[in-house]
């Protein structure tokens, strides 16, 4: 990237002190008393300069083309005095316009943009030209609150000039060209410097006569001038940036064909010069994308009307939809606005939900006894399993289980454990009347084996009456 060849100036650039004073607002002059002069020579590009370099300020636009060129073309360029209009050919003197560089830099100079933001690009794109002192009126009606900040507004606002929108979007390369084009391209300058004068006033009055306000407009357009061009340049995630703009959600396929569609239109517009609109509009490829045709009549079905380079490479896009549909059908993460914010964990180390913290079926048996699958190991076989005097030889005196217990739903209580406790009158009575009615569990009892593996140390705790029996 480049350095901005007036970084420097436009830096240490400071307004005059003659415009941050209580302007006195000139009216402009009657568009048919005001003389015109169209520029398409060098010699008349010369004079051009050299008058405006004896003003102190002067009103700039330009007439830009963008549908049948890839990067675009400045067609026209009108700058207004206070006394004269000029429109210059900037297609015939493309090769010229730089002659105009030392009043467009001059830091002395004002000029007078409306909306810059683009021009300062187009200039530096199309003929190497750069902006010191500018005031923008776009950024003085957006301080100003006026809450319309379009030329057409502010030219009714200030002037009572109604703007003709006819040729808003004209071709401006065509040549030569007509009256009317000619007059609409002129007013967008020719009543620039008064309302710059007029909004001056305003922001004047509202800092309570001081330049604050003022100050705030050239620091903005200081900003606006700082910008320099880029070409464009494609990428592989070019395509990313229009998609989250669609707002569309799109399965793997659909983005993989919206992803092909938009480099095959990069790729067409660069080569042919012409804009991404004319090779394909964005919702005419997000449609292709959604539908996936499977058929190239289906492609052409998506577009309306047809764009030329579409209808001449219908087969070659026809070929990127089918390598589309190919792709796996998934739900694309891009599509769900997924964003990973670390590693996807590793399926294969997935613990599972149904094991607590300190649950140790699962660990590793490594220094620790092994009880067999089969019930518990014997008293006399034990001391084999725990060195006598270590530390787990106290863990056979606790009261803890270490087999599992299976424990049965439908278990009824056995004989023995009945005869352990004398029966109230009343759970003999509860008993007479339960043993009068079929146990319904009782088909289930003979699959079931309800039996209970407890330790040495268990056998004698109060709280295991639930087991039958201790091997």
């Amino acid at each position: 990237m480049f350095a901005h060849p007036y970084q420097y100036e436009l830096d240490h650039f400071t307004p005059p002190d003659s415009v941050l004073q209580k302007p006195q607002p000139q009216l402009y002059r009657p568009v048919g008393e005001t003389p015109c002069h169209f520029v398409s020579s060098l010699d008349e590009l010369v004079e051009l300069n050299e008058k405006l370099l004896k003003c102190q300020e002067f009103a700039i636009d330009l007439e830009h083309h963008s549908y049948r060129s890839f990067l675009g073309l400045t067609c026209l360029m009108q700058i207004s005095t206070r006394t004269e209009d000029f429109i210059v050919d900037t297609l015939e003197l493309r090769s010229d316009m730089y002659i105009l560089n030392e009043s467009l830099t001059d830091p002395a100079i004002v000029k007078v943009f409306h909306g810059a933001d683009s021009d300062i690009e187009w200039l530096q794109k199309d003929f190497g030209l750069y902006v010191v002192n500018m005031f923008d009126t776009h950024q003085a009606a957006r301080l100003l609150n006026l809450g319309r900040h379009s030329l057409d507004h502010l030219l009714k606002h200030y002037c009572n000039v109604e703007s003709n929108k006819q040729y808003q979007l004209a071709d401006w390369r065509i040549r030569p060209l007509p009256e009317e084009m000619l007059n609409y391209a002129r007013d967008d300058t020719h009543y620039l410097l008064y309302i710059y004068d007029k909004m001056r006033l305003e922001l004047w009055e509202r800092g309570n006569g001081q330049p604050a306000q003022l100050q705030v407009v050239w620091q903005r357009s200081r900003d606006i001038c700082l910008k320099k061009f880029i070409k464009p340049i494609f990428t592989d995630e070019s395509y990313l940036e229009l998609y989250r703009k669609q707002k569309k959600h799109l399965n793997t396929q659909q983005l993989t064909a919206f992803q092909l569609l938009f480099a095959w239109r990069d790729k067409t517009a660069r080569r042919e010069d012409e804009s991404y609109g004319y090779v394909l509009p964005n919702h005419m490829m997000l449609k292709i994308a959604e539908e996936l045709p499977k058929e190239p009549q289906g492609i052409i079905a998506c577009c309306n009307p047809v764009p030329p380079l579409v209808r001449q490479q219908i087969n070659e896009m026809h070929l990127l939809i089918q390598q589309a549909r190919d792709m796996p059908l998934l739900k694309s993460e891009v599509a769900a606005g997924v964003k990973r914010s670390g590693p996807l964990p590793n399926p294969e180390r997935l613990e599972n939900v149904l094991f607590g913290p300190h649950d140790c079926s699962h660990a590793p048996s490594d220094g620790y006894p092994v009880i067999p699958a089969n019930g518990p190991v014997p008293v006399q076989k034990q001391a084999s399993l725990f060195p006598a005097g270590g530390e787990d030889e106290a863990l056979l005196d606790s009261k803890c289980l270490i087999a599992t217990a299976v424990i049965t739903l439908f278990n009824e209580p056995s004989a023995e454990e009945n005869g352990k406790a004398p029966l109230t009158v009343a759970q003999k009575k509860a008993q007479s009347i339960m043993e009068s009615f079929e146990n319904p569990f009782r088909m289930f009892l003979p699959s079931i084996e309800h039996h209970a593996h407890i330790s040495q140390a268990a056998k004698f705790d109060p709280t295991s009456k639930i087991y039958e029996h201790y091997e």
